[in-house]
């Protein structure tokens, strides 16, 4: 009897022993398994970290750039004005430019008519000195 109780004993405490077993197993797979979960979480953490210094970089380079380009937008809107300003002076120049050659065409036939008048001038002093040498020498030669 003792020997029966004894073997019911141990096979009731084998049966505790093999659930205690059972049990342990389970919980170690499900930590291994929240093991790696959780390594493949750090390994994603680390990802978007190396993902996060990647996009700060960029974001840093895209202000930089935001900088330049409002640089170069001023830079051309200062060579626009200079431009425009270079055209405003241009137009004046050749405004300037054909009034001068109007002027220079004007004082042209003003010389022209001028050295006419002389001409004509020159011409009559000439006949009225032939014709005053001709009075002179016939009254000479009277």
């Amino acid at each position: 009897k003792l020997e029966a109780k004894s073997v019911t004993h141990q096979r009731e405490l084998n049966k505790g022993l093999e659930n205690k077993i059972i049990s342990l197993q389970q919980r170690l797979t499900e930590a291994k398994e929240e093991s790696k979960s959780l390594r493949s979480k750090v390994e994603k953490g680390v990802e978007m970290s190396v993902e996060l210094v990647k996009l700060k970089k960029i974001e840093e380079e895209s202000k930089i750039k935001g900088w330049k380009i409002k640089e170069l937008e001023e830079e051309r809107r200062s060579v626009q004005a200079e431009l425009e300003h270079e055209r405003e002076d241009k137009a004046d120049l050749v405004t300037e430019k054909a009034r001068s050659e109007e002027e220079w065409a004007n004082a042209q036939v003003t010389h022209k008519e001028d050295m006419g008048k002389l001409k004509e001038e020159l011409e009559n002093s000439k006949k009225l000195v032939e014709a005053s040498s001709q009075i002179d020498l016939e009254q000479v030669s009277r």
